[in-house]
């Protein structure tokens, strides 16, 4: 707000430039009083215009203090905690594979994928893996390990601290957090690192679960052979049984049929049929081809049919076939 001298009407026109001013703006308010040269002199408030850029001015605190609380607060709390807080922590990494004593077999899924491990090798290794994190393990360690010291212990700051007591399900969150597991398919080798507050504590942990996943593996390779040796024996099982009772059956067969060696048997009895359909079929060529030349009641023909007829009487019940010999041309009699 600014105060302004104004000649109200009535100033004489001889009065000295400096006691012009400019005539009041419209809208503008003051008090007047009377002047030495015979008019009147008023005080004048002009009111100031609100700039355009105000709403921009009222803005910049807010995004200011939003900056602040969303980045730059964070930012010095975490580079205080970091820098000035918190305690170290070692890891401990090591890597190891699991190989199969089968012969390896290409999978082509396993290929395409870009995996060089078979298929129950990658399986047991994502098992393994998944044991690393598990509560399993915190109860494996917790037989050779006190944990709860370890990740309590006085070298670690207040925040990452375990802070006892504590129970099993508690304990299993916070070894999630200081235990990276992880299977790399690439190469086909499982990825283990473990913190702790000590070089000491971290190597002791790596090396407790690498013995812990070395008992899991033997115990898998264990039960899988024991699976097949299991499933080899009810086989071997079922197979004695049919042999028993195809024996049996062999048994009872000589014993009915009188038969010493039935395979035996049987080729010599397909070899006698062979021949006996041999010699019908000679038999019965001869017949025919003499029946041209002889009449019906010849010696020769005779003595042939009985031949045919004996033939015959030789062959076995469901085989005997009785030759059908054709005739090649028309009967003709010697007279």
């Amino acid at each position: 707000m600014a105060a302004t001298l104004v000649t109200l009407p009535g100033v004489s026109a001889n009065a000295a430039p400096r006691d012009a001013v400019p005539a009041a703006p419209s809208g503008a308010t003051g008090l007047t009083f009377p002047a030495e040269s015979g008019g009147e002199i008023a005080l004048v408030r002009k009111q100031s215009p609100v700039p355009r850029t105000a709403a921009r001015v009222r803005r910049l605190p807010l995004r200011l203090l939003s900056f602040l609380l969303v980045v730059m607060a964070p930012t010095a709390v975490a580079s205080a905690y970091y820098f000035l807080v918190a305690a170290d922590q070692y890891v401990a990494e090591f890597r190891f594979g699991l190989r199969s004593s089968e012969p390896i077999r290409a999978d082509t899924g396993a290929l395409l994928a870009g995996n060089a491990a078979p298929l129950q090798t990658v399986i047991d290794s994502y098992a393994v893996a998944q044991y690393i994190c598990s509560r399993a393990i915190v109860d494996d360690l917790g037989k050779t390990l006190n944990l709860r010291q370890m990740f309590s212990t006085a070298a670690a700051d207040w925040p990452a601290r375990l802070h006892l007591p504590v129970m099993i399900e508690e304990l299993t969150v916070y070894w999630r957090r200081q235990i990276d597991a992880f299977f790399d398919p690439v190469n086909g080798t499982i990825v283990v690192r473990a913190r702790a507050f000590t070089p000491h504590d971290a190597l002791a942990l790596a090396q407790a679960v690498l013995n812990s996943s070395e008992r899991l593996v033997n115990d898998l390779s264990a039960r899988a052979r024991h699976d097949t040796v299991r499933n080899s024996e009810r086989d071997v099982t079922a197979a004695e049984h049919r042999l028993t009772a195809a024996l049996a059956h062999l048994r009872d067969y000589r014993d009915k049929q009188g038969l010493i060696d039935p395979h035996k048997a049987a080729d010599a009895n397909s070899a006698l049929d062979s021949r006996l359909r041999d010699e019908l079929v000679r038999a019965g060529t001869n017949l025919t081809t003499l029946r041209e030349y002889l009449n019906d009641d010849a010696p020769t023909l005779k003595i042939i049919e009985a031949r045919i007829a004996a033939l015959k009487a030789q062959q076995p019940p469901s085989r005997a076939r009785p030759p059908t010999p054709q005739r090649l041309a028309p009967r003709r009699y010697r007279g």
